[in-house]
């Protein structure tokens, strides 16, 4: 085509007007020439067009309010207090509550429903947990005849009583347990007082008549007071240890077992 071009301008500068003739025919041909070559590819941009997704609501972070259907129905619960304990139980179980029972030292009959919690009337879940406080019957007394006073003491209070002793002159060894009251077996409430007699030891000879404070073993004169040797006392005279035969004026015995300053 090049080629075609330079022979037609070199013709038209010798021959001018032929050759515009010649032009047109030879344009033609050339324009038809182009018109059956393919045509060039058209440039296509592509364009991501984004999907549409459905919209989804957040999770709600609020609980559901239960609905009516999921509410366990409220049992009233009955009066159990003054029953005897398996009874009472039964009763709860079957209503499908739970029993939790404890005991306390009572006056009324061993196994007798004191109180109870939740009380009678209210209105709990199935499986709800309900205490009852039980009577427990009163410890019995425990013999203490023959023992020696300190052990007596020991034992008594130990089952929750409190001790008196009294003191009388015996045969038995000073410090003995001659009786009790009440008597041993008998139950009673904790706190009862309990009376113990105990023998005391027989007042020495004393040499010359003595010059004696009487209830005293060995012999202590007499004086406006006795303290024991390395307590806190204050005199004006001290003693070690003796044994207590009567009233014992200067308080030497201070645990009531026949022996002071030990």
């Amino acid at each position: 085509m090049r080629d075609i071009r330079a022979t037609l301008a070199r013709t038209a500068r010798r021959h001018p007007v032929w050759l515009v003739g010649v032009s047109l025919v030879i344009g033609a041909a050339v324009g038809a020439a182009a018109t059956d070559e393919e045509p060039a590819p058209t440039s296509i941009r592509a364009t991501t067009v984004p999907a549409t997704s459905p919209s989804v609501p957040e999770p709600s972070l609020e609980p559901a309010a239960p609905s009516s259907d999921d509410l366990a129905p409220a049992i009233e619960v009955p009066g159990v207090v003054g029953q005897k304990l398996i009874g009472a139980s039964r009763s709860l179980e079957r209503l499908g509550f739970e029993v939790v029972a404890s005991q306390e030292v009572s006056r009324e009959p061993a196994g007798t429903v004191l109180s109870q919690d939740p009380p009678a009337g209210s209105a709990l879940e199935d499986g709800a947990i309900v205490h009852l406080l039980v009577a427990e019957a009163p410890p019995a007394i425990p013999d203490v005849v023959g023992l020696e006073v300190a052990r007596a003491r020991r034992e008594l209070e130990a089952a929750g009583f409190d001790v008196i002793v009294k003191r009388e002159a015996s045969s038995q060894a000073a410090g003995t347990v001659l009786s009790q009251t009440p008597t041993f077996g008998v139950a009673a409430m904790p706190g009862r007082n309990i009376t113990i007699v105990v023998a005391k030891a027989s007042a020495p000879e004393e040499p010359g008549g003595g010059n004696c404070t009487a209830g005293y073993s060995p012999c202590l004169p007499p004086a406006s007071d006795y303290d024991c040797i390395g307590g806190s006392g204050d005199g004006p005279e001290y003693t070690g240890r003796v044994t207590v035969t009567g009233s014992d004026p200067y308080g030497l015995d201070s645990d009531n077992d026949g022996i002071g300053c030990e």
